[in-house]
């Protein structure tokens, strides 16, 4: 049936779009929305790069590291120097001769509808549009903050960013609706005969430096020892990791044998009962987390809302802010007193 609708579909041309597969592709990849929502730009041509500015602004349309080539989409997102550096980490020897080849539609379909190639048990389709949110995401930053660096390890980065992302979509969503209950949220007394290690971690934006905190807790929730960490760049899920390391790292050092782990981290709890899909540098944490529990110490797990972990949460900022190493607390920080008189 004709419609206006309709018609005004024909003449932009998404009657073709609704047809082809790409489209569909896009909408199930397995990412963030905000990665999907770019891949959909990618799709249209529609990233602002020096070359379209410059057909209705005065500015050259060169590449800002390259400065001799245009600066494309597909230049941004494959032919510059610093972007195919990180395809060649990321990709299988076998599938490099391909991958730099084509055209730019051409290349965006092939990339979205290969199904031969997987990194790390993950579809190349979901890598790949990773990797160009993160490759536009710096190319932005370092032309716009003259401070930026990139990061040392890009491939790793992305990697990272991916095995997160898998575990917290397969980590269980419940979706049955259920009864509002109101309830208090404040720090929560250990069962018996143990100590509470509320934990925490936290990246500093702009710097991206890390840090984790924590509190041991006795059941009448009485101060016995605090701490703060620097950890340098690394993504908030391993600073959560670095925190219960850390902290019951500081438990068997006192001798205190029963410890009740309070974190406010689904995904960190998870990724500790099933650690095989998370990052090289988390599975290695969580081997350590698991040899100091052998060792005689007894560990519960425990989730808690954000809420009713703020004293955590501020030393793990505090963590951020410090140049190196990490600080004990005997006594709570006087900043930090306000809130333990609260929990």
């Amino acid at each position: 049936n004709f419609t206006i609708s309709s018609a005004y579909k024909m003449i932009c041309g998404f009657h073709i779009m609704e047809a082809a597969p790409i489209w569909k592709t896009i909408w199930k990849l397995s990412v963030p929305e905000r990665v999907r929502c770019f891949a959909w730009q990618i799709a249209h041509g529609r990233l602002p790069t020096n070359k379209m500015i410059s057909r209705w602004a005065n500015s050259a349309p060169y590449c800002f590291h390259c400065t001799d080539t245009e600066e494309s989409i597909l230049h941004v997102l494959r032919d510059c120097k610093l972007a195919a550096m990180v395809w060649t980490h990321l990709l299988p020897i076998e599938a490099r001769h391909l991958f730099f080849v084509g055209a730019f539609k051409d290349w965006v379909s092939f990339n979205l509808i290969t199904t031969g190639w997987k990194i790390e048990q993950f579809e190349w389709k979901n890598v790949w549009a990773t990797t160009c949110y993160f490759l536009w995401q710096w190319r932005n930053k370092a032309v716009h903050d003259d401070t930026y660096q990139r990061p040392f390890h890009p491939a790793s980065q992305i990697m990272q960013y991916v095995q997160e992302y898998h575990v917290c979509a397969t980590s269980g969503v419940q979706t049955e609706a259920s009864q509002r209950v109101a309830v208090q949220v404040r720090w929560m007394r250990p069962q018996q005969g143990y100590l509470s290690l509320n934990t925490d971690g936290a990246v500093k934006n702009g710097s991206q430096q890390a840090g984790c905190g924590g509190v041991i807790r006795n059941g009448s929730g009485n101060w016995v020892c605090g701490f703060a960490k620097a950890l340098g760049p690394c993504s908030a899920f391993v600073a959560e990791l670095w925190g219960i390391l850390e902290g019951i790292t500081i438990a068997k050092d006192r001798n205190i044998m029963r410890i009740e782990v309070q974190v406010d981290s689904k995904a960190v709890l998870q990724y500790l009962t099933s650690p095989k899909n998370g990052s090289i540098r988390g599975r290695r944490l969580v081997r350590k987390i698991r040899e100091l529990i052998e060792q005689g110490i007894e560990v519960q797990f425990k989730h808690v809302y954000r809420e009713a972990n703020r004293v955590a949460d501020w030393l793990a900022n505090l963590g951020c802010n410090l140049a190196n190493g990490s600080t004990l607390f005997e006594f709570p920080p006087r900043e930090v007193q306000s809130l333990v008189d609260d929990d």
